[in-house]
């Protein structure tokens, strides 16, 4: 008992306040000025995608979309666009609020409400910018007289090209499945050739590594151009006389083997030697 009461009479007697002091700190920052700024930001572009969207209106009208089916869509992107609306209307709600918890000296409430105000308008400026670049390509469809929209998006000239373009899709699919085959299994013979052991070896690594420095340095653009005009040039047997596509196939399955051989040597070098062991035992 001597001892306890000892060491409760040594113990310092502020570790253990019977009341302790709370203090929030400063008052938060005022962002009135931001959430003012978001609302008058969302007003002016709300008005400057309706007066695009009836820009927008009037050149379809031109090319030859049916009203039936651009009045629906005019209507709901008009009504779409006042979402930006929303949360800058929270940022000054919030922002108000906020000040009010100033005033009363509500602080932590205070700061809760000024990070919401902050973040709604931050959400309102990111969206603003999307609405920018929004509006922004559809001034550039609609410019120079409508340049651009008559020539790759005039209706009928669509309908009319359609067949063309779906048939030169299944020429790129049919391009893509082959080549895709033929590049996983180049980049496997030319990764097993760079992992060659031995001295007797160095030749077809050099070579191995000459073609992928070569090859995945040279854009594929000049490699289809190599290939699909040198290889007919050339009159090299059973390389001379090929199709378009075939010469496209042979460019591809170059470019990108050696993206994919790289990709192979790095998976099998990454192999730990005691798994190859336990494999060769």
């Amino acid at each position: 008992m001597t001892m306890a009461h000892e060491i409760n009479k040594e113990r310092p007697s502020g570790l253990f306040p019977e009341r302790r002091a709370f203090s929030s700190g400063a008052a938060p920052r005022d962002v009135t000025g931001w959430a003012t700024t978001a609302v008058i930001t969302a007003l002016v572009l709300v008005f400057a995608f309706w007066a695009t969207l009836r820009r927008l209106y009037g050149v379809s009208l031109t090319l030859g979309v049916s009203e039936y089916v651009l009045m629906p869509a005019a209507v709901i992107l008009a009504l779409a666009v006042l979402a930006i609306l929303i949360p800058a209307a929270r940022s000054v709600s919030r922002a108000r609020a906020a000040r009010q918890c100033v005033s009363s000296g509500k602080l932590v409430n205070a700061r809760i409400l000024t990070s919401a105000a902050s973040d709604c308008a931050y959400y309102t400026f990111g969206f603003a910018a999307l609405l920018v670049a929004v509006i922004g390509f559809a001034q550039f469809l609609v410019a120079n007289d409508l340049a651009v929209s008559r020539t790759f998006l005039l209706i009928p000239l669509m309908w009319h090209s359609f067949p063309l373009v779906f048939k030169a899709f299944w020429l790129n699919v049919y391009i893509f499945v082959v080549a895709e085959i033929l590049v996983l299994v180049w980049g496997l013979i030319v990764a097993i050739a760079r992992l060659m052991p031995g001295e007797t070896a160095r030749p077809i690594r050099a070579m191995a590594t000459l073609y992928t420095d070569i090859f995945r340095g040279m854009p594929a653009i000049i490699t289809m151009y190599l290939v699909g005009f040198g290889l007919p040039l050339s009159g090299v047997p059973l390389l001379g006389n090929l199709s378009a596509e075939t010469y496209a196939i042979i460019a591809l399955t170059l470019t990108f083997g050696a993206y994919v051989a790289e990709v192979y040597k790095a998976g099998i070098e990454s192999i730990h030697w005691s798994q190859a062991a336990a494999v060769g035992s």
